[in-house]
């Protein structure tokens, strides 16, 4: 028979066991035995010191995405078909100050760009009756200065061509790398427009209504897209245009071409003793001036149709003696001055020595029939036959001599 206390004692070691070995477990998730109020304590910095490390990281994140206080412009520079200059300052923070060399009549106005707090700021400029060929614009910021340098494109050019010469027109300077197209337009007078083009990427040409030979493309396309006219004649009078299409913009050029005629010039004196300088064809008119300076009418009329111009001026030095004189005409081709020793017996008498010999060279005849006649009478009183038929011979011959001379008129004196 089993012992009781045995089993009891093995019972009791059972249930010691059981006990420890639940403590062990609950102490390898809890921690060691503590009460609850040494836990939550722990629990709660734990949680603080977390929440702390979150914070601290979301504001060091916030701070590295913070704008910056200082942004630098985009700063450009271009000539507008109008003839003006715009220079901006696009998207800076602060706003950048511009100025110009040499200065002219601007407008500066200043935007906010984007709202985020840049601002872009134009100046446009002009150069009104004042020969610039280039200017420079320079935009002060506070992260750095920067200066643009533009060499003005003249958009309307008086250009004078001498006649029989050669001319060269010019297309903008714009940068030949950037340029797509780039065209001609021709407006002659009494025709219609011609127009060429030439295109950079395929480096082909057209043209429409282009029938003058004489104007033409110089040069190489690819590198200068110039027009060449040669030689010049009174019809290349117009209006010429180029045009350059670039992705930065339009760019155009044009010239009024005006030809220049020299005039023949003369200097005469007239049969009443004046004196006649002339001018002919010229273009534009001339101008004509004397010396000594005299009584003097000018006009001038229209040659031809063409748009020269005939100026002629005529001078006359009444009860002064003038021994000579001298015309000078003033064009734009050039001047020339002419000199005439003056015909002092015209002068007197109030017409050429060439209408003396004409008298005499009518009258003579009328003298000498007259002469005959008398010659004849005075003989046939004396009873001079022989004399007679000589004096009727040589009058019969006077007619003859009279049709020979060309002048009729003597027959009926």
């Amino acid at each position: 028979m089993p012992c009781t206390w045995v089993t009891s004692d093995l019972q009791l070691l059972l249930s010691l066991t059981l006990f420890l070995v639940a403590g062990r477990s609950s102490a390898g998730t809890e921690g060691p035995f503590t009460s609850n109020n040494s836990i939550m304590p722990q629990i709660h910095q734990d949680k603080y010191s977390l929440a702390s490390t979150i914070t601290s990281s979301t504001y060091r994140k916030q701070s590295t995405v913070t704008p910056l206080a200082e942004v630098p412009p985009e700063v450009t520079l271009v000539q507008s078909e109008n003839g003006t200059v715009v220079c901006k300052a696009v998207a800076g923070k602060p706003a950048a100050q511009i100025s110009w060399t040499p200065e002219g009549d601007c407008v500066t106005e200043q935007n906010p760009h984007g709202g985020n707090g840049t601002v872009t700021v134009w100046s446009m400029c002009y150069w009104k009756a004042r020969h610039v060929p280039n200017v420079s614009c320079t935009v002060s910021h506070v992260t750095g200065n920067k200066s643009l340098f533009l060499e003005l494109n003249q958009v309307n050019i008086s250009l004078p061509v001498l006649v029989d010469t050669t001319a060269e027109l010019y297309c903008p300077p714009v940068l030949w790398t950037t340029v797509v197209v780039a065209t001609w337009e021709t407006v002659l007078r009494d025709k219609a427009p011609c127009f060429r083009a030439y295109r950079a990427d395929t480096n082909e040409t057209t043209s429409g209504n282009c029938t003058d030979e004489r104007i033409i493309w110089s040069s190489r396309l690819d590198q200068n897209p110039a027009l060449q006219i040669g030689p010049v004649a009174i019809t290349h009078d117009g209006y010429y245009r180029c045009q350059k299409v670039a992705p930065n913009g339009n760019f155009h050029r044009g010239y009024h071409l005006q030809v220049l005629v020299p005039p023949e010039v003369t200097l005469v004196q007239s049969e009443n003793g004046t004196v006649v300088c002339k001018a002919v064809a010229g273009k534009p008119a001339a101008q004509i001036s004397w010396t000594p300076e005299g009584d003097c009418v000018t006009e001038q009329n229209p040659h031809g149709g063409n748009g020269t111009v005939t100026v002629w001026s005529m001078c006359y030095w009444k009860a002064r003696h003038v021994p000579n004189v001298s015309c000078t005409v003033s064009h734009v081709t050039g001047n020339k001055s002419l000199f005439l020793e003056l015909n002092q017996g015209a002068g007197i008498l109030g017409f050429p020595a060439s209408y003396l010999l004409i008298i005499l060279y009518v009258k003579f005849p009328l003298f000498l029939v007259i002469l005959v006649i008398v010659g004849f009478l005075y003989f046939q009183r004396t009873g001079d036959r022989r004399a007679m038929e000589k004096l009727y011979h040589l009058l019969t011959q006077v007619p003859h001599f009279m049709k020979s001379s060309g002048d009729r008129r003597l027959l009926f004196y």
